[in-house]
């Protein structure tokens, strides 16, 4: 009995699916993607981005150091400089992250880049980035822009406006970004 019940239940549910007027199709989009599509695409592929903008009247340089602490002490410090117009500018700091390795890379709108990378001995599960506070240039001078931050176990991201040594407290692996301004002597 409970054989046929069940056959004939089989039997209803195909009718109902056979003849059913609900069609729902997938067409494929040509259409440009958005903003949020393509920073889920890159985040998927392991890269992140932040963009930044300033304006300076003459012709210069800007340093961009990159220093890891592990558990709070320096290891390595690293640089890239770009050169730049006088006038508005902005360049990218392009984040590639895998679980042993992260590459850095730095770079203007038409005018190129370059990078700096970091192996790991160490797998780190969780990861956080951000700008940091006190994001202005003063020529000659320094100043923290950018943290990129891991630990092995989860980890509450790093929130922007945070300083460096709040930061360095916090996690496991830490590269710090920092900036100069520099002006043709």
């Amino acid at each position: 009995m409970v054989k046929k019940l069940y056959v004939i239940l089989i039997l209803i549910t195909l009718y109902i699916q056979a003849y059913s007027n609900e069609v729902y199709p997938v067409v494929s989009s040509n259409e440009a993607l958005k903003k949020e599509e393509i920073t889920t695409a890159l985040a998927f592929l392991g890269l992140h981005f932040k963009r930044f903008t300033y304006e300076v009247p003459k012709k210069h340089w800007l340093e961009f150091t990159c220093e890891q602490f592990k558990k709070g002490k320096k290891l390595d410090k690293k640089r890239v400089s770009l050169f730049f117009p006088k006038g508005e500018n902005n360049f990218l700091i392009l984040l590639h992250t895998e679980r042993s390795r992260i590459k850095i890379g730095f770079f203007t709108p038409g005018e190129g880049g370059g990078s700096v990378s970091y192996e790991f001995k160490d797998k780190y599960s969780t990861f956080s980035y951000n700008v940091l506070k006190d994001r202005k240039l003063v020529p000659g001078r320094r100043i923290p822009l950018f943290a990129w931050a891991a630990n092995k176990e989860s980890i509450e991201g790093i929130g922007e406006g945070q300083t460096v040594e709040e930061v360095k407290s916090r996690y496991d692996l830490v590269i710090v970004v920092f900036v100069k301004l520099m002006f043709k002597k």
